[in-house]
Formats: structure tokens, C-alpha cells, sequence
């Protein structure tokens, strides 16, 4: 699951806010082959992201906006994952 940290504490695990990047069904877990093949799409998105994007300009921010994105990696379960800030 991927959420966006920068969001006020209340709002991080709004169903609208989570970006389920995977579900990886059982019994079993996957072997590293298997688990790779699921993760090369997200690697490759990622990468994309993180040189950034340009947003054309608006009336409020008249030379637009450009955004990186990068990710803070957490392995938790869903409890202890309720309770990261």
C-alpha cells in the first residue's frame, strides 16, 4: 500500500487517499522471481516520477508547478501501519 504522508493525520488512510500498489495472494508467498515481475511495473512508474512533472501554470501559481515524487518506505501491518503520522 502506498499513502501520501504528506496529508494532514487524518486524512492518510482514507480509502480515497491509499494506493493499493499490490495485492499478492496466498497461501504461499511468492518467490523473488515471482515478486519481481510485480514490482518492475511500480519500479519503472516510480522512476518516471521521481524526474518530475511540470503542471501548466493557473491564475494562482502563473509559472505552474513542477513536483517530484519519492517514497518512504514502511513494511508494516495494517494495525501498525494506522499508526504512522
Amino acid at each position: 500500500m502506498l499513502i501520501c504522508l504528506n496529508l494532514p493525520p487524518s486524512e492518510i488512510l482514507k480509502p480515497d487517499n491509499v494506493y493499493a500498489a499490490g495485492i499478492i495472494p496466498g497461501p504461499k508467498e511468492p518467490t523473488t522471481l515471482q515478486l519481481n515481475y510485480l514490482l518492475i511495473p511500480l519500479i519503472k512508474e516510480l522512476k518516471e516520477q521521481w524526474q518530475g512533472y511540470h503542471f501548466s501554470p493557473t491564475s494562482t501559481v502563473p509559472s505552474g508547478s513542477f513536483i517530484c515524487v519519492a517514497i518512504l518506505t514502511a513494511i508494516a501491518d495494517v494495525v501498525a501501519m494506522r499508526k504512522l503520522p
